[in-house]
């Protein structure tokens, strides 16, 4: 029995020679990294796709700040927290001063990873407590003497603030104090994989390090000693989670630090995430997760009333979530394809800081079959494994993919396409010996799954090529009518010899090459544009050209150009007069000299759409922690 929900068109032959299964003409890796110099932006608790807090309007800002002052007592002898509700960002110092006495400072119900402890003593005037909030969250806090007086306090911590991606380093070194005697830790906030190694190196003196928020059982202990410059510290974080810590004697001017940890799982198939705790805690576990595209996340309810709302991905992709609330024993899992930054809530307990965030790099194996009229997948392995093989593949516009079943109980389910592509999959299960096809048109990502084997790791991946060879020139829009953050089309094949003119339809964009060919010299735009602004570039040399808006590389903006070894063929009305004449004068032979004559400086587009050498840092406000895409195109010598 077979499945045909296209039919491949009746003047495209099947390709004389099919590659087996396990061949490829050329490997395409697509690899990870972080960039030292990036900044990233996670998302707000307090922005405007979710508000912690009654109203905006209940709260004070203070966010943006790095020291907030909070009054315990009125000058007259009231009983009030002044100002009483606050907002503030992940990161910032509050100090309470006492101006009345006989107060304390009761924590009744914060975040269940905070390790806030308040002041469980009864203090007088001049006495003063700090602390900096690192988990996002609703704090509320009491006189326990003077509740009933109305002496509550409430903190709202956003998820909010700019943080230096250090992912793939393995150690990094933060600078403790200026060189110029500032009290600062520079940089003051990082992300890196567990297992990384930080060194704190002392500029200044009189600094000590005093760990504020960390995870269960981490073991570090920072320097509580104070100490003078060329002293150093460093610690191995092998346990994922926010981490915060100061400087004691000048955490008064905001000398705070923080660092978090991924829990790196990379390379699985299938990832579980516990959605709440076995005593009735309000979180995901882990927080931060880094995975490859195509891996499943096995979302597992632990205890109730949660729902998994995603608040902030890329702007491609499908991924609903879980809108209903659910109780122990339900799952949920979906299966990542683009890249980027995932951020989800509980919505019903978010002012718990209920917030976990998928990281999904870009790298992985992907057999390549440009070119290739026909690819077969199979379904399910000789001996009854559950896999797709190969699993990821690149393929022209144009491609029909068969997937043979040869073991199984197995469909094949969209999981995220392109817009309008039609593809519907397999909904029902089959067993061996039964086929189905698609010619794959739209170009763009394919994720799919078998539901019954998703928990295994059974997914696909297609990413189909928008074919421009042949054309001397091409366009690629950057940004969307709408404002979407996306470069259209995202992925693009080309002759070697083709100018590609990127047109901004949307703003604040640039074009950073991230992994191009060595010998190439295009540095693409460094500044960030406006609409109806272009840069164009002829590509002469063969090979992968990945780059991104750094802006907004967390929405998954990313784009992928493949130059071709084929030249592409000028029209001959575009041939210059003395060119042509030349040519009449060809005696056929080439001339030696002009054939060892290489392109090291390819045309230069406008001047004003040139940078610099280098990546500057972009600073985002959406959800997660910016990663650089990389693909190494290796040729196969076979």
């Amino acid at each position: 029995m077979s499945s045909n929900h296209s039919q491949p068109s009746a003047d495209t032959p099947k390709a004389e020679t099919q590659l087996p299964l396990s061949a490829t003409n050329r490997r395409g890796f697509l690899a990870l990294t972080g960039a030292s110099a990036a900044a990233v932006g996670f998302s707000g608790v307090g922005s405007a796709a979710y508000e912690i807090g009654e109203s905006p309007d209940d709260l004070e800002e203070y966010t943006g700040e790095d020291i907030v002052e909070i009054q315990v007592g009125g000058d007259d002898g009231e009983n009030l927290f002044d100002p009483a509700e606050i907002r503030i960002d992940s990161g910032t110092t509050v100090r309470w001063t006492w101006e009345s006495g006989s107060h304390d400072l009761y924590p009744d119900d914060i975040p269940a990873r905070s390790d806030w402890e308040g002041v469980d003593e009864r203090y007088e005037p001049d006495y003063e407590h700090l602390h900096t909030f690192v988990h996002p969250g609703e704090y509320d806090y009491v006189c326990t003497p003077h509740e009933d007086d109305g002496m509550v306090g409430r903190i709202v911590v956003t998820n909010d603030y700019d943080v230096a991606d250090y992912t793939g380093k393995g150690e990094v070194e933060i600078q403790v104090g200026g060189d110029d005697g500032e009290n600062l830790f520079e940089p003051d906030a990082i992300v890196v994989d567990a297992g990384t190694t930080v060194n704190w190196e002392w500029e200044s003196g009189n600094h000590n390090i005093v760990p504020t928020e960390m995870p269960d059982d981490c073991g570090w202990e920072g320097v509580e000693d104070r100490y003078e410059p060329e002293y150093d510290h460093e610690w191995t974080f092998d346990v994922p989670g926010r981490y915060g810590y100061v400087c004691t004697p000048h955490e008064d001017d905001g000398m705070a630090g923080m660092i978090f940890v991924l829990d790196d799982r990379t390379d699985e198939d299938v990832v579980e995430i516990s959605v709440g705790g076995d005593d009735g805690e309000n979180f995901f576990d882990p927080e931060f997760v880094k995975i490859d595209p195509g891996t499943t996340i096995h979302w597992n309810w632990v205890s109730g009333n949660h729902d998994l709302v995603p608040k902030e991905h890329p702007v491609r992709s499908d991924w609903a979530g879980v809108d209903e609330r659910y109780e122990p024993e339900y799952d949920h899992l979906h299966t990542f394809v683009h890249p980027g930054a995932y951020e989800y809530v509980c919505t019903p307990h978010v002012e718990d800081g209920m917030i976990g965030t998928v990281f999904v790099t870009n790298e992985y194996d992907v057999a390549d079959y440009t070119g290739q009229e026909e690819v077969e997948i199979q379904v399910g392995g000789d001996d009854g494994e559950n896999l797709f093989d190969p699993a990821a593949i690149m393929v022209d516009a144009g491609t029909t993919v068969n997937w043979e079943w040869e073991s199984g109980n197995h469909n094949i389910v969209p999981t995220e396409m392109p817009d309008d592509c039609g593809w519907d999959g397999v909904e029902d299960r089959y067993e061996p010996e039964y086929d189905h096809e698609w010619t794959f048109q739209v170009p763009g990502r394919y994720g799919y799954v078998c539901t019954p084997h998703e928990d295994d790791g059974m997914a696909g991946m297609i990413f189909v090529m928008d074919d421009r060879t042949g054309e001397p020139e091409t366009t690629i829009d950057v940004g969307g009518p709408d404002g979407e953050n996306i470069f259209e089309p995202e992925l693009v094949t080309v002759d070697s010899g083709t100018t590609v003119t990127w047109d901004w339809i949307s703003g604040n964009h640039n074009l950073v090459p991230i992994d191009i060919p060595e010998e190439c010299q295009w540095e693409g735009v460094e500044d960030r544009y406006e609409p109806e602004y272009d840069h164009e570039w002829t590509f002469e040399i063969p090979g992968e050209y990945v780059y991104l808006c750094t802006p907004h590389d967390d929405d998954g903006m990313y784009g992928t150009l493949l130059v071709t070894d084929d030249e592409v063929e000028m029209p001959e009305e575009e041939m210059d007069d003395e060119d042509a004449e030349m040519d009449d004068d060809d005696d056929g032979m080439d001339d030696p000299a002009e054939e060892d004559d290489e392109v090291d400086d390819p045309a230069e587009p406008d001047e004003d759409g040139m940078p610099g050498p280098g990546i500057v840092g972009a600073v985002s406000a959406i959800g997660g922690v910016t990663y650089f895409l990389k693909r190494r195109l290796e040729r196969n010598s076979e």
